[in-house]
């Protein structure tokens, strides 16, 4: 953990396959430091307990047991259940079951009781691989907490493509973000306070690396998908099932207060921004042509 003398205190650890940052506003809270590293704790736990890879935690659980369930508590249950809901409103394109290497449709594979209290896959060929979707979980989970304490400023992102803002910055604005589509691609830049958002992308050093789970296959939508939202949970599930997707589907839950996409149209790359949050996005000025 470390300060600085722009007023930020900062701790970071590695976790879920990536690196998470907690930036604090320090400014009339001395304790920052120590809801900093509280958090870095949260977040350390949740992926003790929701990896795929480890022994202990329950999911790894859950995987031993495939084709029967298990008890789990409410905190994972109303993940998983949640995680049905997501791959419903998506249409398929959203998952978190494994056959294999290879994503397969999550209500085809889970099961969750009504009360979200059991939950299982329903044969011994599948696992539970909460990838999509854990980052976002976890940074809810630290919101949670820092709420209970009115914590007023912070800023914490998992990988940069799942980021909380809280409040302001210490400067008394928005906190920025810019986002990234691939090098040499102007970008918009998005000003949050008590926001999530989550990125993914076809594009990048990593192209075709999402998995259209209905098909077993790399995705075949082209694009950069941004959501905004309040729960990080949610725009981490969404923002992969719109770069599956490639487009906007009809269902999409108003829960989610903006979508920023880059499209391409004509070789050129196309921003487009749609949601009652749309203010909070400054296009580049050099964005050709009319939003779609």
């Amino acid at each position: 953990m470390s300060g600085d003398n722009s007023g930020i205190v900062r701790a970071a650890t590695n976790a879920m396959g990536t690196r998470f940052e907690v930036m604090f506003a320090s400014a009339n809270r001395p304790d920052a430091a120590v809801f900093a590293e509280r958090a870095v704790e949260l977040i350390e736990g949740w992926h003790s307990d929701l990896s795929r890879f480890g022994h202990g935690g329950t999911v790894a659980a859950i995987n031993r047991t495939a084709g029967g369930a298990i008890s789990v508590d409410s905190e994972v249950g109303g993940l998983l259940a949640r995680c049905l809901v997501y791959a419903h409103e998506s249409g398929g394109a959203f998952s978190v079951v494994r056959r294999g290497e290879s994503f397969v449709p999550t209500l085809a594979g889970l099961s969750v009781t009504a009360d979200a209290a059991r939950a299982g896959l329903v044969d011994s060929e599948t696992s539970l691989d909460l990838g999509g979707v854990a980052k976002g979980f976890a940074l809810d989970m630290v919101r949670e907490e820092l709420d209970e304490h009115e914590i007023a400023g912070a800023f914490i992102h998992g990988g940069t493509s799942t980021i909380m803002a809280i409040g302001e910055a210490e400067d008394g604005e928005a906190w920025a973000v810019r986002l990234d589509a691939g090098e040499g691609v102007p970008a918009p830049t998005v000003r949050l306070r008590d926001r999530s958002m989550s990125v993914s992308s076809q594009t990048g050093d990593r192209p075709g690396h999402i998995v259209d789970p209905r098909t077993g296959s790399p995705a075949d939508g082209r694009g950069f998908a941004a959501c905004i939202g309040e729960s990080a949970e949610e725009t981490d599930a969404w923002s992969t099932a719109l770069a599956v997707l490639g487009e906007r589907p009809a269902t999409m839950p108003q829960r989610l207060t903006s979508v920023v996409r880059c499209l391409t149209r004509d070789g050129l790359p196309i921003w487009a921004v749609e949601g009652p949050d749309r203010d909070a996005v400054a296009l580049p000025q050099t964005n050709p042509g009319d939003q779609p």
